[in-house]
């Protein structure tokens, strides 16, 4: 799978300190500006069979391409604004609280978890209208300051195994024409998450996903790690999920990568996600039928390590999903939502699930997704034994395997044997590791 180079000169019109990356030095940052003409479904547009040429931020009339070098919240967020042309580089840990706290964002709303949870607990309907209407001002003072909008035809790469952006969210509405590259992403953390007594039963929902791409077409993201710190916790809680009696824990994160709104034309690679719970889903809501026909998203050589489920859930996506390496805890592996047309190859799954729950129906019945699994390898985790298995079939109750698509009718590849793949993806997959 080729992935074209080229050389870049970093210089910095954000600050007033100049920064110069050598071209050569750049070139090794992961400076691969343009997706492979048949790396998955981000090489595509229109009906899927048509070529597009993924170059994010790269100058179509110069040998070199000028790169902007960030360092704070506000730098990328002007960085990364617009449709221009742009290539970034983010150098070291930007933290897109900026020094903010939870007490920062609630001062001066009236909010307060303890007198949250009580209005609640004790059923006070002012009492909860008062204090929903002091959270949702906190909310949204945190998210206007952690959640950064990205335009179109933008290029944003980490310098280094050490670029970090953490406690907020990248958020691609519309975007089109995007490469993201070698970053860490970590703990995209809700201050304020809402208590939903209507969530079967009681649960606690939170905003941000370390990305999200809502409505974004034509997106590479690349040699990223996305992973949380464990923040969810029962101490100090006391509401309950009236269905199982158990106090539900304070749940402060969403998902790592989220796709959603017609999202279309991704490709996903060489990532590491790791220690999250919801990890990446695709498609809303059973009830956004536009999504029909859209959703087509690539992963391949990613490393989903205790990724408890969503590794993907897929509602209407055609989505393939071929080389990757699962390791660690996990309730479930594939999520097959409404609609879903998943289409699963050599993947090697070591985990501790049962091999009849690593994929499994979600969402509404009427329209059930399905799974099409081949060359898929399962060894449960702690095991030596390695089983050749077919997920769709495994699975109880059996997921429909007629997916009604194959991907190179779309686009060609060649997937590397199941029994490699830990090798592969362990040697590759994540920030600051080797291009293939």
């Amino acid at each position: 799978m080729k992935r074209l180079w080229t050389s870049f000169t970093a210089i910095s019109v954000l600050s007033s300190v100049l920064f110069v990356v050598p071209a050569a030095q750049a070139a090794t940052l992961y400076a691969d500006s343009q997706l492979g003409a048949s790396d998955g479904w981000g090489s595509r547009t229109g009906s899927g069979t048509t070529a597009f040429t993924l170059n994010g931020g790269k100058s179509t009339t110069s040998t070199e391409t000028p790169v902007t070098v960030v360092t704070t919240r506000d730098q990328l967020k002007t960085a990364v604004s617009g449709t221009t042309k742009a290539v970034i580089l983010v150098r070291g840990t930007i933290d897109l609280n900026a020094g903010n706290t939870e007490s920062t964002y609630a001062s001066g709303t009236g909010y307060n978890l303890t007198t949250y949870q009580n209005a609640y607990y004790n059923n006070d309907s002012s009492a909860i209208s008062t204090q929903e209407t002091a959270r949702a001002a906190a909310a949204a003072k945190q998210k206007s300051q952690v959640v950064i909008s990205v335009g179109s035809n933008k290029t944003i790469i980490g310098e280094s195994n050490t670029s970090i952006i953490k406690g907020g969210s990248l958020y691609l509405k519309g975007s089109n024409n995007v490469i993201i590259r070698n970053i860490q992403f970590q703990d995209a953390l809700d201050f304020f998450p809402q208590w939903d007594p209507s969530d079967s039963g009681g649960n606690w929902n939170s905003a941000y996903d370390s990305m999200t791409l809502d409505g974004a077409t034509n997106i590479w993201i690349d040699h990223c790690t996305f992973a949380d710190k464990v923040t969810d916790t029962n101490s100090g809680m006391i509401l309950k999920n009236t269905t199982t009696g158990e106090v539900k824990p304070f749940v402060r994160h969403d998902g790592l990568l989220d796709a959603k709104n017609g999202s279309n034309f991704i490709t996903i690679s060489y990532n590491v996600f790791q220690d999250h719970y919801k990890t990446s889903l695709i498609g809303s809501s059973d009830s956004t039928t536009t999504d029909d026909g859209k959703l087509k998203l690539t992963y391949h050589h990613n490393y989903f390590s205790n990724s408890k489920q969503r590794s993907p859930r897929v509602r209407y996506g055609m989505v393939h999903v071929y080389n990757n390496y699962y390791v660690g805890h996990a309730d479930q592996v594939y999520g097959i939502g409404y609609s879903a047309k998943v289409y699963s190859q050599n993947n090697y799954i070591n985990v501790d699930t049962a091999i009849t729950k690593l994929a499994g129906y979600s969402g509404s019945e009427s329209v059930k997704g399905k799974l099409y699994d081949t060359g898929t390898i399962y060894k449960a985790y702690g095991s030596s034994t390695e089983q050749s298995i077919n997920i769709a079939t495994a699975s109880s109750p059996q997921v429909g395997t007629d997916v009604g698509w194959a991907p190179t009718s779309y686009y060609s590849f060649t997937a590397d044997a199941t029994a490699n793949v830990p090798s592969i993806v362990s040697t590759y997959a994540g920030a600051g590791k080797s291009v293939r």
